[in-house]
């Protein structure tokens, strides 16, 4: 079985044959009978939300296009849907653009850690550098909506992503950004009949992932082969790691109480609630527990005595310098370097920190938990 699996895990980075969109898409009445799926492609689990997407009814300035396009949109549940949110749209349509012309600016995740885990005032000067950007408080409260946007989204290296074949698997740390090899799969890929599993029409799905991206901004991807191998097994096979709805009903109750208003939905996502972890699944949380030996997440808390350093990252012995604004090891001195020295690693006690870890089918299943909970409990005309 484990050999099985780990050969299932060889095929994620795939690519994809991309579907493209020519009509826009009616989430309001499902007038296509589109369904929100989970789509499978190797061993590969990601979401379809059945919509289109949000960004297809935006110019590139955050305006929405003519037509009902303003009506489809919040009939989504997409974010910053009041015309007062103009440069709110337009800084999200920004990264898009980025994105789906092969250059990622930064991973999901990464913006999230260093907006929730870290303290706001220190972000990145590399977050800086994203045109719009006007302060950290902004660009935190805009971007951690992003995922909300998505038509596809999976859980994979960086964490929470766009799943589309336009773009590449990109790590960044601290708004770092290093460009992978690997071309995406999506929107469609792995969604037709025979592979996908259909949940329900799209008119909850974006309520579902608002009461679960809360949970994952805080997650990471497993360590490494093994540890994709053994979470998959669990997954499969243990019965003490469970995908309930229940882990999943009070930040799905707040969503719904919120749906009828842009204002609270988008309240609900504020930088102040999500540093609160007012949306967080304890019971997700404890579930994916773990220790972790990198500098994601570890480097991003504001407690920099707790930051990992050379001795601890930097272990092949041709890579031993350390660059910590990057979180990476290089085969050179550059300034700002460190290295571990012989005599401080012998002394040195190797540090870790507490952590949250899954793989695309925790997520995936979390999801199926979270929209059947909010079929539920959502009382949306």
């Amino acid at each position: 079985m484990l050999l099985l699996l780990a050969s299932f895990v060889l095929t994620l980075r795939c690519a994809a044959h991309r579907q493209e969109h020519s009509d826009v898409i009616d989430a309001s009445h499902n007038a296509t009978g589109a369904k929100v799926k989970i789509c499978v492609a190797g061993a590969h689990t990601y979401l379809n939300l059945g919509d289109g997407g949000c960004f297809q009814h935006l110019d590139d300035r955050g305006n929405f296009l003519e037509g009902d396009s303003d009506r489809l949109y919040a009939s989504k549940f997409c974010p910053f849907s009041e015309l007062k949110h103009r440069p709110a749209r337009a800084l999200l349509y920004h990264w898009y653009v980025k994105a789906t012309n092969d250059n990622i600016p930064f991973a999901v995740n990464d913006l999230a850690m260093s907006c929730l885990l870290g303290e706001v005032q220190d972000l990145s000067k590399a977050f800086h550098k994203f045109p719009g950007f006007v302060s950290n408080e902004h660009f935190c409260e805009t971007m951690l909506s992003l995922p909300l946007m998505f038509e596809s989204i999976g859980f994979d290296g960086p964490g929470l992503l766009m799943e589309d074949e336009r773009t590449t698997l990109t790590f960044s740390f601290k708004g770092n950004a290093k460009r992978g090899e690997y071309f995406r799969v999506g929107p469609n890929q792995g969604c037709d009949a025979w592979n996908s599993k259909h949940l329900g029409e799209p008119k909850l799905a974006r309520l579902a992932l608002r009461a679960v991206l809360p949970t994952y901004f805080l997650h990471r991807y497993a360590q490494s082969g093994t540890g994709m191998v053994v979470r998959g097994s669990r997954a499969w096979l243990s019965p003490f790691v469970q995908f309930k709805e229940s882990y999943w009903q009070a930040p799905v109750n707040a969503v719904c109480a919120a749906a009828k208003s842009p204002a609270d939905l988008d309240g609900l996502f504020s930088l102040t609630n999500l540093r609160a972890r007012s949306l967080v699944s304890s019971k997700a949380m404890e579930r994916d527990e773990g220790n972790c030996q990198d500098v994601t997440p570890c480097n991003y808390d504001s407690d920099e005595s707790k930051h990992l350093g050379a001795c601890d990252v930097c272990k092949n012995k041709d890579y031993p310098w350390f660059n910590e604004a990057s979180g990476n090891c290089w085969n050179g001195k550059s300034d700002g370097f460190s290295r571990c020295l012989a005599d401080a690693s012998a002394k040195q006690e190797k540090k870790s920190c507490a952590c949250h870890k899954a793989i695309c089918w925790y997520f995936t299943k979390d999801f199926d938990a979270a929209f059947a909970a909010a079929v539920k409990a959502c009382n949306i005309a």
